[in-house]
């Protein structure tokens, strides 16, 4: 376990793997933990880094810096401590709009940016199921270890960044963006929508939208080896975005 101070609070982060950094943003539900088979993975080709986010898995939860922007500030603390010059990003929900703010103000330092279930805007989320402080209910109840990594999520922390995010719109950033930049949803995500997709549906390279069937809001476990094939390469073999596909042998077989 590894830990830094940012701005007199606790951050904890994990670190795997020898090469450019690359770093996984976690999103409202989890920790730095669903990331650590996609970190494995792409260890041979970066130095991979997973942070908590204040609030959540085992960073501080005392002070509440629970915002977009307060999550924004601890990235570009996290950059700077680390001394990282230049990196790549992942992101999932919360930590992909995060992915997506740090390298719109930064372009020169990010090289590659994959954004998943990212809501592009706040009419994107569904605000419903953040109600009520019943948060494990949305995760698949066949990753019990997620469901235990929400349960030490401060309640705070998950309302109060959901709702910093209601009149989020990512349109001109995303559209502005000029390094390559996938974007990935779970056919089956009920918790993100992606009706806003049809808004880049005529856009190219270099953004792209791809769809996992089957997946759900967590791609990364869900459809792990389809996930972690198109990371490996977009991110280390240098596919290019319009060749990048989700191809018909990597399909469950079915019956």
């Amino acid at each position: 376990m590894s830990a830094i101070i940012i701005n007199g609070s606790i951050v904890h982060y994990e670190a795997i793997g020898r090469g450019k950094p690359l770093i996984f943003l976690h999103g409202w539900l989890g920790s730095w933990r669903y990331w650590l088979g996609s970190m494995e993975e792409l260890s041979p080709y970066f130095k991979t880094y997973a942070l908590d986010f204040w609030g959540f898995g085992d960073s501080d939860k005392t002070y509440e810096r629970f915002t977009l922007r307060d999550y924004l500030e601890l990235l570009e603390a996290f950059v700077e401590n680390m001394g990282i010059v230049k990196l790549s990003l992942v992101g999932h929900s919360l930590g992909a709009i995060v992915a997506v703010r740090f390298a719109a103000s930064h372009p020169d330092r990010v090289e590659k940016l994959v954004a998943v279930s990212l809501p592009i805007s706040g009419s994107s989320i569904n605000f419903a199921l953040f109600r009520e402080n019943r948060f494990t209910r949305l995760a698949p109840p066949e990753y019990p270890e997620l469901q235990r990594e929400i349960q030490k999520a401060s309640s705070k922390a998950i309302e109060k960044s959901v709702w910093s995010v209601m009149e989020l719109d990512l349109r001109l950033e995303l559209l502005n963006l000029r390094i390559p930049t996938l974007v990935i949803y779970g056919e089956k995500d009920g918790i993100i929508s992606t009706e806003a997709l049809t808004a880049f549906k005529d856009f190219k390279a270099p953004l792209r939208f791809i769809v996992i069937p089957g997946a759900r809001h967590f791609p990364m476990l869900e459809e792990s080896s389809k996930f972690n094939r198109l990371l490996k390469e977009f991110l280390a073999l240098g596919v290019e975005l319009d060749k990048l596909e989700v191809k018909q042998e990597w399909r469950r077989k079915m019956g």
